[in-house]
């Protein structure tokens, strides 16, 4: 496969991708509420079981990565690729949109969980101080930041 082919590829998996979330979105978050969540779902999970929001979009990634898993190894005993397609109740595609769409919202939940930039930096300041200081020193003519 070229380059070019390859970037196509990807150009044209993550286009479709990202329609199929847009498309099964509403289905998975409280969509039909005025407190509209994308990762809804994910949350009250964690909440029934007592796990992390982040815990749960692991889990869902793993199945269609299971899934992914058995068609490797059908491939690797020999099967062809079309006979393997044609017992698929969802195509390798489909999964493989699946697992980066998972990915996407377990990043959206790990962002959540970050500073806002103005936060993090006002979080990282006292940081490098403190790092700076119990150093005694650094290129200030006084070991601290801006003095």
């Amino acid at each position: 496969m070229t380059d070019k082919e390859y970037w196509k590829l990807v150009d044209e998996l993550q286009n479709s991708a990202k329609e199929l979330s847009l498309a099964k979105g509403k289905e998975y978050a409280n969509a039909y509420s005025k407190d509209f969540d994308r990762l809804f779902n994910f949350k009250a999970i964690a909440n029934l079981l007592g796990i992390a929001p982040e815990t749960t979009a692991l889990v869902y990634i793993l199945k269609p990565l299971l899934s992914l898993s058995s068609t490797v190894k059908r491939l690797e005993a020999g099967e062809g690729i079309t006979e393997i397609g044609s017992d698929l109740t969802e195509s390798i595609k489909s999964r493989i949109q699946d697992v980066s769409n998972y990915n996407n919202l377990l990043w959206a939940l790990f962002n959540e969980r970050m500073p806002k930039a103005k936060e993090e930096e006002e979080e990282w300041i006292p940081v490098i101080e403190k790092t700076i200081n119990r150093k005694g020193n650094s290129n200030s003519p006084k070991g601290k930041i801006n003095e």
